[in-house]
């Protein structure tokens, strides 16, 4: 979060910018962790449970939690950003940074709350994704890349929108 607060201080860097600050920490965080767990795939499949056979649908205890988990989480979500009023500031911060600071919401407040939220769900999702798929190296860049074009589907700020281009790119 601090690194995007600087970015954001300073006047020449760009949306653009944070972007590659994102991937440069990606790079960072993925040869840290090469160090300190190697480079060969970890399995994670004990964590699935047993399997669950209906007619020719076959389902882990695991996928079923990630049916549980999802939506709710969601579910929350939205119940935070709609009927809380720290999510009504988020998302006037969201529509209209000045407006909602002159009205006296603190801005760089609320991105840390943003950035804290998606932290959250970002590592929830990793954890879930980690115990479906084997863990490699490079999967982080992999997520990311196909998270970004998922948001652009969806359109950038849209929490609806993030969930349909989710679904709509598999």
């Amino acid at each position: 979060s601090e690194v995007y607060e600087r970015l954001r201080a300073s006047q020449g860097v760009s949306s653009a910018g944070g972007l590659v600050a994102t991937l440069a920490l990606l790079v960072l965080l993925q040869n840290v962790l090469l160090l300190v767990f190697g480079s060969a795939t970890k399995s994670l499949i004990p964590y699935q449970g047993a399997l669950h056979h209906w007619g020719s649908i076959v389902v882990s205890d695991h996928e079923l939690r990630i049916l549980a988990i999802a939506p709710f989480l969601l579910i929350l979500l939205a119940l935070f950003l709609f009927h809380t009023k720290r999510g009504k500031a988020l998302r006037a911060v969201a529509e209209h940074e000045q407006a909602a600071e002159i009205v006296g919401i603190p801005a760089a407040g609320m991105r840390l709350v943003a950035f804290l939220i998606g932290s959250f769900l970002a590592g929830v999702g990793g954890v879930l994704f980690a115990i479906q798929f084997n863990l490699e190296p490079n999967m982080g860049t992999l997520m990311a890349v196909k998270m970004f074009f998922r948001a652009v589907v969806g359109g950038i700020g849209s929490v609806g929108g993030a969930v349909v281009g989710s679904l709509l790119i598999e």
